[in-house]
């Protein structure tokens, strides 16, 4: 959309007089609604952001204090501090080399009786392997939380990122895939589970319109206390993005092609794994690096010699086991061989804006990327 559609559309929210989210509908439900039938059914609810959305995913699964939620080390802080704040206990399981998302057979084998939730993070776009998760944990009684917040435009077996699991969380935030300024989505094809959702954070004119289960109802004058209700105006740009995602992310899906190819010809550097029957939806670029044995020296002075000729790259966040957030309580040891490999031999590359790079954009980031192997 250019200024003037975004100003024009604004205007209109505004003269409707839709600057109210309380009762969830009008504006707020059109969106919710077009989020469902993108995702093939179910329930999406609008949020405030995307933390706010993987918090209330937490809550509507039941975890709590007492209570343990698998999750990779792999993955922005962020994306993991919900845990902590519902009370819960994360425990640490390794990532796929590949795909550097969660590894069934590292996690399945860690649930145990205060297991409520499996957390799989979609790491800078590709889905993780949801297949060999759901009908596992679902027979332990655990439910599947995707965190879809870098994903969205990804598929995982023709499907949506996210429409396999019990919960999925995307975000809108103004990095992300659809940005909306701020904003978050929550969508689960269970209507109990969308209820627990609607519970923490909506008004109760909300929930006296939509809650039908009786111990839940009972909760209508307060829900559980938390105002996560989103902002109209952010809501209303992403609307009217919606729209155009499609075309948007298919010039997003050719242009990392094509760097893709371009990197898959400099010796040191390997292009992000898509796993087979999945798209990769490309909100942030990863490449793996393996300059160090030619003598490019370390990921991080690869990466500081891209960064000082103006190219956004960085390398991975730490593990979060190794953050002082998630060492405050004593958490068992983790051992996790390939989220510490990755950490040493993965950066990524942002590119703001870059549905609409044109070839000379491209190429200049390639030329970058041939350069600072050169050291």
């Amino acid at each position: 959309m250019d200024e003037a559609e975004i100003a024009a559309f604004v205007a209109r929210t505004i003269e409707r007089g839709e600057l109210d989210a309380t009762t969830g509908e009008g504006l707020v439900q059109a969106f919710e609604q077009a989020w469902a039938q993108m995702m093939g059914g179910g329930h999406a609810l609008a949020l405030c952001n995307g933390t706010a959305a993987l918090f209330t995913a937490l809550l509507a699964a039941g975890a709590g204090p007492g209570h343990e939620v698998i999750c990779p080390p792999l993955a922005p802080p962020y994306a993991l501090a919900p845990i902590l704040h519902c009370g819960a206990k994360p425990v640490f399981a390794d990532v796929d080399p590949r795909t550097l998302t969660i590894d069934p057979a590292a996690a399945l084998p860690l649930a145990g009786p205060s297991t409520r939730a499996i957390l799989a993070v979609d790491l800078f776009g590709h889905p993780a392997d949801i297949d060999s998760l759901v009908p596992a944990a679902h027979a332990l009684g655990i439910t599947v939380i995707e965190d879809c917040a870098q994903a969205l435009g990804a598929t995982y077996g023709g499907l949506p990122a996210g429409a396999k699991a019990d919960l999925a969380v995307f975000s809108l935030h103004a990095t992300k895939n659809l940005p909306a300024g701020e904003g978050g989505v929550l969508w689960t094809r269970d209507r109990r589970l969308f209820e627990r959702a609607l519970l923490v954070g909506m008004h109760p004119v909300r929930l006296a319109r939509e809650l039908s289960e009786p111990a839940l109802r009972r909760y209508l004058d307060t829900g559980r206390g938390y105002n996560f209700r989103p902002h109209p105006l952010g809501i209303a740009l992403a609307l009217a993005r919606l729209k155009s995602f499609p075309a948007d992310f298919e010039r997003r899906q050719k242009s990392a092609r094509y760097l893709d190819e371009k990197i898959r010809g400099i010796p040191g550097l390997k292009p992000a794994f898509v796993a087979p029957g999945c798209t990769h939806a490309y909100n942030l670029h990863p490449v793996f690096y393996h300059g160090e044995p030619r003598g490019a020296g370390s990921v991080d002075d690869y990466v500081r010699r891209l960064r000082k000729a103006g190219l956004d790259a960085d390398v991975l966040w730490p593990l979060a086991y190794d953050l002082p957030l998630f060492q405050e309580k004593e958490f068992p040891s983790p051992h996790c061989p390939a989220a510490e490999k990755a950490e040493n031999t993965v950066f990524f590359f942002g590119w703001g804006g870059y549905t609409g790079a044109s070839r000379d954009d491209l190429d200049r980031i390639v030329s970058l990327l041939e350069a600072a192997m050169q050291c």
